[in-house]
């Protein structure tokens, strides 16, 4: 689910290996489920990954932010929205529902990281690497 695929490049080096970062941490929650499902605690390991989460994302967003800002992407605002709600929803995560129910709340983040994947990387980020690449950014 969270495996790096060419077909995730934005073309922009440095963006793809952010966004292969966060796909490594995805890979460690869908881990941590598998261990959730075995009748292991993992809600050291989940609040760990939740704080890596929320750290590297609020560093990808601001560097892909700045690379927008540099090169005068016009959709910058709405990109910035798009950020904003996502480091929101992971703002919100209830950490005493995750030790409630360890599988059924990794699984929701789960999902809600794929979905990001799906509409994001995939359909948004697109729209500011080809202008950023047209200005000979790689």
């Amino acid at each position: 689910m969270f495996e790096w695929k060419d077909s995730y490049s934005v073309g922009i080096e440095e963006i793809d290996k952010q966004h292969e970062n966060l796909l490594g941490i995805g890979e460690e929650l869908v881990y941590v489920m598998e261990n959730t499902t075995k009748g292991l605690d993992q809600y050291d390991e989940i609040k760990r990954l939740l704080k890596e989460l929320y750290d590297y994302t609020v560093y990808h967003f601001t560097a892909e932010e700045k690379l927008m800002k540099k090169y005068d992407f016009i959709d910058l605002p709405s990109h910035q929205f798009q950020h904003k709600l996502f480091v929101k929803k992971i703002e919100e995560i209830d950490l005493d529902e995750f030790d409630n129910d360890q599988i059924d709340s990794t699984f929701k983040i789960m999902e809600f990281l794929s979905n990001w994947i799906t509409n994001h990387i995939l359909k948004i980020d697109p729209q500011y690497s080809k202008v950023l690449r047209e200005k000979g950014v790689r």
